[in-house]
């Protein structure tokens, strides 16, 4: 079972490319829709969900109701020996509580796409860890996404070259 944490862009992308592996997905979302290869539950739910997940993977977006969203008390009922995956921001989790949940064994592992702050410092406890992989925020980091980005950052170029508004998210 894998209880993904926000069902937006990135959890359904996830759930597209778990499918193929027939694992049970069940996702948290603010307003729970019918999906149909996906349970979609409230966070009200998520108790007694998170005792059956082998799998708890983080794709919350930053924002004052995500904050430490994974704590001690959500952990801690986590099922013992779960993985956990943060490839959302990392002020959703609160990585002392992390840090106490490896070290006691209840998870098997942690894989950190995004920490609090980043660049991680080189001293932090969860660095020390066997049981912690952590990445430099490069999960996305796929070889269509960067060709994506080529792409944009070329009509940007020849937009602001030919002195039009460049069309990507750049102020001038």
């Amino acid at each position: 079972t894998v209880l993904l944490l926000g069902f937006g862009a990135i959890g359904q992308r996830l759930a597209e490319m778990l499918a193929p592996f027939h694992m049970n997905l069940v996702a948290v979302r603010r307003q729970p829709q019918p999906h149909p290869h996906v349970l979609t539950i409230a966070e009200a739910d998520l108790p007694a969900y998170l005792a059956t997940a082998d799998h708890l993977v983080s794709t919350l977006p930053e924002s004052p109701s995500t904050q430490h969203f994974v704590n001690a008390e959500r952990l801690a009922l986590l099922k013992p020996g779960a993985f956990f995956y943060n490839v959302g921001r990392g002020t959703t989790v609160d990585q002392s509580a992390l840090l106490g949940t490896l070290a006691s064994g209840r998870l098997s592992a942690a894989y950190l796409d995004v920490t609090t702050p980043e660049p991680i410092d080189p001293n932090d406890p969860l660095r020390l860890r066997d049981n912690c992989l952590i990445l430099p925020h490069i999960g996305s980091a796929t070889e269509d996404a960067r060709n994506q980005m080529a792409t944009m950052a070329a009509e940007n170029l020849i937009s602001a070259i030919d002195g039009k508004p460049m069309p990507f998210g750049v102020t001038q």
